[in-house]
């Protein structure tokens, strides 16, 4: 059977009866929202619909709406249902506790889901009876139904048009208060790295890409920030704004073993077996407990999902975000994210999708995204440069910032084991400088090194 068959019809008589009751009760407070937001179609129950129908026909003739009116009106246009509207408008009258006063914008706006909702799935029908019937010339059907879904996905309520007047004041005030207060406007993220702070400004809407080849130290340099980002403590001290919710979603680590490397780098225990980690000195014991109490008290969330891909991250988001206030987004990695086309699209076009679809989302929700990816095999050989970033060249053009690992290690025997670098190729607005760490491997931990 069609699935479409088996969705349920997006409804609620709850929200329906508490916009009608929010307006007959007080229609001097919302009536005048409710005719600009509200049509029948809001409401499914077609009785509702028509007192909704009576309630703006009365208010749009005389600038004004009462119980009495209402029901004069009723009977006006529906005369065969009069009884019935006049038991619903009844049981409306004093009942705003019941019928939630509190939030009229909520509810229109819920009640505005459900209706776009509906739509979306009518269309999907007409859809599906489109390609069902091969009896029928479809193409400008189809092409109007196709429409139709677009300006539902596409909601003119979401773009917001501000002029430039506005913005530039915000700008000087924000500029103000940061040379009163260093470090205090709330724009800016602050991953608590030292290097990275004095030569990278992040803001809500940005998206880094963070690439080097396996075992390179990516997915350790992310753990770093995520920890320092999420407890509030950096290098020297604390972050300016303190602790930043953050998220952490891995498509290849498990949430245990990411939390392991967090604890065990913190206390700067290496990671070893777990036979060896019974014989951990007095000194290991107390740091690793402190560790672990300073992580748990911070503000960091992980979700694991090998099988995630960047349409599901969106809806993840959709919830997370609001939830749990995040601010910063890690996701461990580019190249294993697949979109819901798959094997429908090439794979550089996949790849593509996923850059584009992850700078949306840092835009849409306002955060930082950092997305993990890996560089081609030719970055073993010599410094890595954007153009080794695999599979696509979307997404150098995608990421505001380009953060590239180079370990000389690699192909240099004679290079300073600890020494490394990262290539800062892309900063939009910003300078591109190569900062250096020393990567400690046995605890999974970089740190900055004094800039010379």
């Amino acid at each position: 059977m069609n699935p479409l068959l088996l969705t349920p019809t997006p409804q609620s008589d709850y929200l329906e009866r508490t916009a009608l009751s929010c307006c007959l009760n007080f229609p001097a407070r919302y009536m005048a929202e409710a005719v600009r937001a509200l049509t029948t179609d809001h409401f499914l129950n077609s009785l509702h619909g028509q007192v909704w129908t009576a309630c703006a026909t009365v208010y749009a003739v005389n600038g004004g709406l009462g119980w009495a009116n209402a029901m004069d009106k009723c009977r006006d246009l529906f005369p065969q249902d009069i009884v019935t509207l006049e038991e619903i408008i009844r049981g409306m009258m004093g009942d705003p506790p019941l019928y939630g006063s509190y939030d009229f914008p909520g509810t229109v706006a819920a009640l505005d889901d459900k209706l776009r909702r509906r739509e979306g799935i009518q269309t999907a029908k007409n859809l599906m009876a489109l390609f069902n019937d091969v009896a029928e010339p479809f193409g400008d059907a189809l092409a109007e139904e196709v429409r139709k879904l677009a300006l539902i996905s596409n909601n003119e309520a979401d773009v917001v048009v501000r002029e430039i007047k506005p913005l530039v004041f915000d700008l000087l005030d924000e500029l103000q208060r940061e040379t009163e207060n260093p470090g205090q406007v709330g724009y800016r993220i602050f991953t608590g790295v030292d290097a990275i702070d004095r030569a990278v400004v992040l803001e809500p809407g940005d998206l880094v890409i963070l690439a080097g080849r396996p075992s390179a130290g990516k997915t350790a340099l992310a753990v770093n920030l995520a920890d320092r980002i999420s407890t509030g403590e950096g290098e020297k001290g604390e972050i300016p704004g303190g602790k930043t919710p953050t998220l952490f979603v891995s498509l290849e680590t498990p949430a245990r073993k990411l939390a392991r490397r967090l604890v065990f780098g913190r206390a700067l225990v290496p990671l070893t077996t777990p036979a060896d980690r019974l014989a951990l000195t007095e000194g290991e014991a107390q740091r690793f407990t402190r560790a672990g109490m300073a992580i748990s008290n911070g503000s960091l969330t992980i979700i694991d999902k090998a099988s995630l891909t960047i349409e599901g991250l969106e809806a993840l988001l959709s919830w997370v975000v609001p939830r749990y206030k995040i601010r910063v987004v890690f996701v461990d990695y580019l190249q294993r994210m697949k979109t819901a086309r798959r094997g429908k699209q090439a794979r550089y076009e996949e790849v593509a999708a996923v850059s584009r679809g992850a700078k949306e989302l840092a835009l849409k929700h306002g955060i930082v995204v950092v997305m993990l990816a890996q560089l081609g095999r030719d970055a073993e050989t010599r410094r890595p440069t954007k153009a080794d970033l695999r599979e696509s060249g979307d997404i150098e053009a995608d990421g505001d910032h380009v953060w590239l690992i180079h370990r000389p290690t690699t192909y240099n025997a004679d290079a300073e084991p600890e020494y490394a670098e990262v290539i800062i190729a892309k900063q939009k607005d910003g300078p591109t400088p190569d900062l250096a760490f020393t990567f400690e491997a046995p605890i999974c931990r970089f740190t900055s090194r004094a800039a010379a």
